[in-house]
């Protein structure tokens, strides 16, 4: 009776890792491949990553959204709401559910928060207008008055990321360095 549990639990073991094995060591020249999906290997370089020569490099394509208008600053709350114009350049429509993340300054200096407003979809090869809404620190105002550009921008990076896409939720703690530059966001009118 001893030796059948054994071979059942044996079994058990077999059937459990044997695929889970298979798969990586299948996948062993891409296992990125394993935890993300196609689409969103697509989207950026993952050839540093994981060392797959025949990742298609698409980040090229994708153009910086541009400000659209002027941004609007509530002084009441320190609150601020603009809209950026994007252009999707995949063959695919782009639908995110959610997005926030935390603002900082290129030096390091964390300036606030951001989120998407509503539920954004651009079709394939079409552009569409980004809504975001958020809240200045205090620091972040001093900051801005001593440090944005001359045009009325400033640069920015963005951590502690998430966004919901196609059901998934996903969190990044920054973005991978060189992925994109530092983000120029208007912060005009404040004074």
């Amino acid at each position: 009776m001893e030796k059948v549990k054994v071979a059942l639990t044996l079994l058990t073991i077999a059937i459990m890792v044997g695929p889970l094995a298979y798969v990586v060591v299948v996948n062993r020249d891409n296992l990125m491949g394993i935890v993300l999906p196609p689409e969103f290997g697509s989207l950026i370089d993952l050839q540093g990553l994981t060392g797959d020569t025949n990742t298609t490099n698409i980040a090229s394509n994708f153009q910086m959204p541009t400000p659209v208008g002027e941004p609007q600053y509530f002084p009441e709350n320190q609150s601020y709401a603009f809209a950026f114009n994007f252009t999707n350049p995949l063959p695919e429509p782009i639908q995110v559910d959610s997005f926030s993340a935390a603002i900082y300054s290129t030096d390091g200096v964390f300036l606030g928060n951001v989120t998407l407003n509503s539920p954004l979809n651009i079709g394939a090869n079409q552009s569409g207008i980004i809504d975001i809404s958020g809240a200045w620190t205090d620091e972040a105002m001093n900051y801005i008055k001593t440090n944005s550009n001359p045009d009325g921008t400033l640069n920015v990076n963005f951590k502690d990321i998430n966004f919901g896409a196609g059901g998934m939720e996903i969190h990044l703690d920054q973005l991978p360095p060189n992925l994109i530059p530092s983000i120029p966001i208007p912060v005009g009118g404040i004074s």
